[in-house]
């Protein structure tokens, strides 16, 4: 009798010790929880079975490790090539104006029609360059002599940023006025192609161009009709800011 009671103590204690240990997955159960090995952490249920991707991650004193394992940074701060965040953000807080800015190195790039001032921001319009009033004596008439000294204007319209307005071309009349027309610049703002004419007696051809050679010269070429005859003006040549 004695023996079996000593044989019902023993797996008494055994089942104590073993019924109450807990399948931790990648850890050990201690004083009632599991305690994850390095580089495992908990799951909803209190088991070490997902891996800790910012085990041994460095992100530095400006950051943390997310939860996808990777580094975020503090603001104002980027990463830089030892992957940690040690490399200031001089985008932080940085308006470009028409552009955006390039992180980590504060760099500014323009939108198309635009670009930078001398502080680096995207201010002016491209278009710009050409504003202002040109002189020039190259122009062939139908006989093909060179003709005049002429001034025309060039003015930005506030409807359209591709667009540019030359006024008083070459001092040919229309109806009551000058003749005027709309022609559209490139992103780069180094030339401005086709036409449209606000004057039916003189329509302008669709190969007119105007090329940006310096901020006090540009090229213009082209060809003004004459009322639908077939005839006109080729105006071609270097004019000079005034």
């Amino acid at each position: 009798m004695k023996n079996v009671f000593l044989c019902l103590f023993f797996v008494f204690c055994l089942c104590m010790v073993s019924c109450n240990k807990k399948d931790c997955g990648e850890g050990v159960y201690e004083k009632g929880e599991c305690l994850c090995n390095a580089g495992w952490k908990k799951d909803a249920n209190g088991r070490c079975t997902e891996q800790d991707l910012c085990y041994n991650k460095d992100c530095g004193e400006h950051g943390n490790c997310n939860s996808q394992g990777n580094c975020e940074c503090d603001p104002g701060w980027a990463i830089g090539g030892s992957g940690k965040c040690d490399t200031q953000d001089l985008c932080y807080n940085k308006d470009c104006g028409h552009g955006t800015c390039s992180s980590p190195s504060g760099v500014c790039n323009c939108d198309p029609y635009y670009e930078k001032d001398a502080n680096g921001i995207c201010t002016i319009e491209v278009r710009s360059r050409f504003v202002g009033t040109w002189r020039g004596d190259h122009v062939n008439t139908v006989s093909g002599n060179s003709s005049g000294i002429y001034d025309f204007t060039i003015t930005a319209p506030d409807f359209d940023i591709t667009k540019i307005k030359i006024s008083n071309l070459f001092n040919y009349s229309c109806n009551s006025g000058r003749l005027e027309i709309y022609t559209t610049i490139g992103s780069s703002g180094n030339t401005a192609a086709g036409a449209s004419s606000l004057c039916s007696q003189y329509p302008v051809s669709n190969n007119f161009s105007i090329q940006f050679i310096d901020p006090n010269t540009i090229k213009l070429r082209g060809f003004v009709e004459d009322g639908g005859t077939g005839l006109g003006w080729n105006l071609e040549g270097i004019y000079s800011r005034q």
